[in-house]
């Protein structure tokens, strides 16, 4: 038996799309050289919310601005998202005269009619310095530096990467500030917690010590997190409380419940192959699944999908699931699906039951923090077999968060019999194990 070629085509199209999406470029070291990789959109920020500090001399004409429309975050240390945006510099001289220093990176002009022309990102939240180089000497400095934010705007991002962890800051309210978090499994096998370490910047101001951002707090339990902070005119003290769990599992269960759609068939050859039809238009569908994670990017998960009436339709599989990779600043997920899965059928109580395993491999596409709700999430997947004994196809799309939807079509068809279940189901987080 063959699978429908639409849905074969369909299978071959994702997974060209996965092997594609490999290839995207994550962040270097720092935001304004190099490979980096872009972050959305999280809060309105504009040039004009900045404002340029020159010490070059008055003498010398120059014209420096940061180029409109220019600003994109960048995403680094895979967590903590920092805007950059275009500075571009004239001065009225000759280019093989100057260049400039910034990050560690000599960058050299170019001359444009009668002006040295530069354009070069900077980060909007590090205030380092472009030093400005004549003849080998330095004769001033370049800063950029945030304007206060009016009261009432939304000034503070906080990354999804912090959802599960009810960030709450104090002190900055009036300033850009961007947070990030990542996570840690500490202790033993059975009995692990989070180490969490929550990553933070903002533009005016620096711990005591004037070192640079971003800063890490690390958080092994809920207890807040105050720390002093300045500007050149004032001190504050910045506070950050985050919901630490007590406990880590690695085993989590879920069920799903639903009226589903349930065709089955048997060719009886006693009878000429004559066809026998059970058609149950609402069928009781109950649904397991289980997700046992291994680490960051790979787990094994597992399904049992049961429908019954006259007939039982009986799917368990269990899959090694590996993140292949991920884009669209990792909010979109393609991850593969190997395993094995058994199969169990009973036409009616005068037929054979079939039961055996069968080894449909599968792909699944995952958008998480959808519609810009945290956690809320859009995918889907399918199995196909390649077996020519049977066919086999198994097609879902789930969405939610907490309470969570998924409508799902199996298939499957070998020898004289065939079971054919669609539906629409709900699914519930049972509880954490492990």
């Amino acid at each position: 038996m063959k699978v429908n070629f639409l849905y074969k085509s369909v299978f071959k199209l994702l997974s060209l799309l996965s092997l594609l999406v490999i290839f995207n470029t994550y962040g270097s070291e720092h935001i304004s050289f190099g490979t980096v990789s872009h972050g959305e959109k999280r809060i309105d920020l504009r040039v004009k919310d900045f404002k340029i500090h020159s010490s070059l001399p008055f003498k010398l004409y120059s014209k420096i601005r940061l180029k409109k429309n220019s600003i994109q975050w960048i995403r680094t240390e895979d967590v903590l998202l920092i805007p950059r945006a275009r500075l571009i510099i004239d001065i009225k001289a000759q280019a093989e005269d100057f260049n400039l220093r910034y990050a560690g990176h000599s960058i050299l002009p170019q001359q444009k009619k009668e002006m040295t022309h530069i354009e070069l990102f900077v980060s909007l939240f590090s205030k380092e310095p472009i030093e400005v180089i004549r003849d080998g000497k330095k004769i001033g400095e370049i800063k950029v530096e945030a304007k206060s934010v009016r009261t009432g705007r939304n000034s503070h991002l906080i990354d999804f990467s912090c959802s599960k962890y009810n960030i709450e800051t104090k002190g900055l309210e009036n300033q850009f500030l961007s947070i990030g978090c990542r996570s840690h499994r500490i202790g033993k096998m059975g009995n692990e917690k989070p180490m969490v370490e929550i990553l933070w910047a903002t533009p005016n101001y620096r711990l005591l010590d004037k070192s640079k951002p971003p800063y890490i707090s690390i958080f092994t339990n809920s207890n807040p997190l105050k720390v002093k902070v300045q500007n050149r005119n004032e001190k504050k003290v910045f506070k950050i409380k985050a919901d630490i769990p007590k406990r880590l599992h690695r085993l989590n269960i879920a069920y799903g419940l639903g009226p589903y759609v349930f065709e089955t068939t048997f060719q009886d050859e006693k009878k000429d192959k004559k066809e026998v039809v059970i058609d149950q238009p609402i069928a009781p569908a109950l649904m397991l699944y289980f997700n046992y994670k291994l680490d960051k990017k790979n787990s094994i998960r597992g399904f049992d999908a049961v429908v019954f009436q006259e007939s039982t339709f009986n799917n368990l599989g269990i899959y090694y699931a590996s993140d292949l990779a991920s884009t669209l600043d990792g909010k979109l997920t393609f991850t593969s699906l190997l395993g094995v899965q058994h199969l169990h059928f009973k036409f009616n109580n005068d037929s054979p039951t079939i039961s055996e395993p069968i080894f449909p491999q599968g792909l699944e596409i995952n958008y998480n923090h959808a519609f810009n709700i945290p956690n809320y999430l859009i995918g889907g997947g399918a199995f196909i077999s390649p077996s020519e004994s049977y066919d086999y196809q198994n097609i879902w799309i789930r969405w939610g968060k907490g309470i969570f939807w998924e409508l799902n079509y199996i298939y499957w068809a070998k020898d004289e019999f065939s079971a054919k279940t669609w539906g629409l189901s709900a699914g519930f987080f049972f509880g954490g194990f492990l």
